[in-house]
């Protein structure tokens, strides 16, 4: 058996497989493999963030259907502006859930009561549908727009983590205009509102 190096009997050197090139070769495989598998895991993050803003996005809508509801069912007291609620994001921290009043059939509630249990009740059911929920409600005053309102529900998105430093969420910046000017989030790009316009 001839050593690697040796002549064989025509004189000439065996070929041999070069030391080393075994290992080579499975540490490039591991290194394809290890990129592949982190591609893989970004794109599954990205699938799971991009979901997630799509949930964001059907709740938001679906609040914003509830609160024209209630609007129509209390038209006395949408007429009277006790709907509307422009408070900045910054002051909208805490929403205590709602306490049970004019919830009996016996209930001596006025028109303003039913509003302010309305937009107590969709307050707090926006903070716990969306992350960091809040709401922002403009009701028409020109004659050629009275009985609409402009309701905008607000939520932060959840953003990478390499992207928290800069506040912006890659997969789907923030439109310009798409929050309202008295919410105060126009250094904040990680917030988000869905706007909605409601026609009693």
């Amino acid at each position: 058996m001839l050593r690697r190096g040796e002549r064989n009997a025509g004189g000439l050197l065996r070929a041999g497989h070069p030391r080393g090139a075994a290992l080579l070769e499975v540490l490039v495989s591991i290194l394809l493999s290890a990129t592949a598998l982190l591609a893989l895991a970004s794109v599954n993050a990205a699938a799971l963030r991009l979901g997630k803003m799509s949930q964001h996005r059907a709740n938001a809508a679906l609040l914003a259907l509830d609160i024209g509801e209630r609007m129509r069912a209390n038209k006395a007291g949408f007429e009277q502006g006790n709907y509307a609620f422009s408070v900045a994001l910054s002051g909208q921290g805490l929403v205590a859930a709602p306490t049970l009043v004019c919830q009996a059939s016996t209930s001596l509630c006025s028109a303003a009561d039913m509003a302010t249990l309305d937009l107590a009740q969709w307050r707090w059911l926006s903070r716990q549908l969306l992350p960091q929920g809040a709401v922002f409600v403009q009701t028409q005053t020109l004659a050629s727009m009275q009985g609409a309102a402009d309701i905008w529900l607000v939520w932060q998105e959840p953003a990478p983590a390499s992207l928290k430093a800069s506040g912006s969420v890659a997969e789907s910046p923030r439109a310009a205009g798409e929050c309202p000017d008295g919410l105060g989030v126009s250094t904040d790009l990680s917030v988000r509102c869905s706007h909605l316009r409601v026609h009693l």
